[in-house]
């Protein structure tokens, strides 16, 4: 019973010696951003899962035609011998069948692969988009380190919290982005004056 008496003071005297710290931001103490707050927010969590699904589906059209492929082999080999196998041959044509569900399960994992690295480079390329955001504001509050709010943080002061800030800077900078794109097409279009 003192062991647990000894770490519930412990903790008590961690939880006064945590409010009694003042919540000012100072320039050591790490901003927080939620990065799927961010992404749903501006509708990049669908944009990727779209992205992936099309990824997987044309991996999986591939794997269908693979298979494909493997079967006919299969197929053709069991017609050319038909029932006329000899001992040998029904060999070889065992070492064909698990020749061919190997090679389907090596690509199959190959393709999860290539389905789970496209994932990560869609994570990765949203992630150093949010970073150059919130180091930005980090550089603007004198904070030298912004953190990830994820199920790992139990607790972070919400004044610390710049998810609204970062997703406000990435809005701003896709509308000045469409509105660059709209008037380099209305440049590029011809006028009708001139066409005729």
């Amino acid at each position: 019973m003192f062991p647990i008496v000894r770490l519930g003071s412990i903790l008590l005297s961690a939880v006064v010696l945590l409010a009694c710290t003042p919540g000012e931001n100072t320039p050591d103490s790490p901003l927080v951003v939620d990065i799927t707050a961010v992404a749903k927010a501006l509708g990049r969590d669908e944009v990727m899962e779209q992205q992936l699904a099309a990824t997987r589906d044309q991996l999986n059209r591939q794997l269908d035609e693979i298979t494909h492929n493997l079967n006919s082999q299969l197929e053709e080999k069991q017609a050319e011998l038909a029932e006329q196998a000899d001992e040998a041959q029904t060999q070889e044509l065992q070492a064909l069948a698990l020749q061919a569900r190997q090679t389907l399960e090596q690509t199959r994992a190959l393709a999860q692969q290539k389905a789970l690295a496209y994932r990560s480079s869609l994570v990765l390329a949203f992630q150093e988009e949010v970073r150059a955001e919130a180091a930005e504001i980090a550089r603007q509050r004198g904070a030298t380190s912004v953190m990830l709010a994820n199920v790992a943080t139990l607790w972070f002061d919400p004044r610390t919290d710049i998810t609204g800030e970062v997703i406000a800077r990435m809005r701003a900078a896709a509308d000045r982005s469409d509105r660059t794109k709209d008037a380099g097409a209305a440049t590029q279009a011809p006028d009708s004056k001139q066409a005729r």
